[in-house]
């Protein structure tokens, strides 16, 4: 109802504008500003009548093609200021200064640009709504935006496309970018349970010594109630190598609950490999310079 009263009021004063200055017997050259005025604003109407037949006839409502979008810049005939983030379209009126001509995110302003939240890349090839290819980490990232902008702006519609189809519905890509969302969510719960098995190290280097490597109840930032020694541990997925605190006592992490056990803690996990010329209890290790 409410875009049917603005497309009619819009009508209406297209119409007024075009009796007042084309049918009343005022001299054009004596008003040349309210000429020019009144013909900015009937091209302003005609815009909004093209955007509101075009929308009825492309896609339904609530739905935005990208030439939609594209009118809600914020710069001078602009519509608005809206823009697009995984196919969700957003006022960010509020927000102005930041997305509106000159400003520091003015380039996502009337367009998806999701990728460029990311890469930082503000070129026309990198203001593009294709995710593929992002690490998990960029994914993680990108999902932190996401909820940003679902939190402290107001949802005005969808983007058909890549994400929504002209109905508003879910495309197969969305599906997938939403799963590989989770997927990187899940590896990095799973990377925080097993830091809380095998904290970080605490480490430095200095000029004369080359790098030390040691264990305290809080090193790598996780507050417990053992120490443990430094070891090497071995990520097979990804090829790499990094320090770990590991538990000495007690029954293995993954261990059955009352089955037997060496008393050895995670010693005997088959990614850890000791540091060389360490002593196997010791709480300090000197780092070998070819690691």
């Amino acid at each position: 109802m409410a875009a049917k009263l603005i497309f009619v009021s819009a009508l209406l004063v297209a119409f007024a504008a075009v009796a007042f200055v084309y049918f009343e017997p005022i001299p054009r050259e004596k008003y040349p500003g309210l000429v020019r005025k009144v013909h900015s604003e009937l091209l302003r109407s005609a815009r909004y009548v093209g955007s509101f037949f075009c929308r009825s006839k492309v896609t339904a409502k609530g739905v935005f093609t990208a030439e939609e979008l594209a009118r809600y810049d914020g710069s001078g005939e602009s519509l608005g200021l809206y823009l697009a983030v995984l196919g969700r379209v957003y006022d960010v009126s509020k927000g102005a200064e930041h997305y509106r001509p000159g400003g520091g995110y003015s380039q996502f302003a009337g367009r998806d640009a999701s990728r460029a939240y990311i890469t930082g890349e503000f070129t026309e090839e990198g203001l593009t709504d294709d995710l593929n290819g992002l690490t998990d980490e960029n994914l993680l990232s990108f999902s932190q935006w996401v909820d940003f902008y679902e939190k402290d702006y107001t949802l005005v519609g969808k983007l058909s496309g890549r994400y929504y189809t002209n109905d508003g519905e879910p495309t197969d890509e969305l599906r997938a970018v939403w799963a590989a969302i989770e997927r990187a969510k899940e590896k990095e719960y799973l990377a925080h349970e097993k830091s809380k098995i095998f904290p970080p190290c605490n480490s430095e280097w200095a000029p004369q010594k080359g790098t030390s490597v040691w264990c305290s109840k809080s090193s790598g930032g996780v507050e417990r109630s053992w120490a443990g020694v430094p070891r090497q541990y071995f990520e097979r997925d990804a090829g790499s190598v990094r320090c770990v605190c590991v538990r000495t006592t007690g029954p293995p992490s993954n261990h059955p609950v009352g089955a037997s056990h060496k008393n050895r803690g995670d010693l005997d996990d088959p990614h850890l490999k000791e540091y060389p010329g360490c002593p196997p209890t010791s709480d300090t290790c000197k780092v070998p310079d070819s690691q």
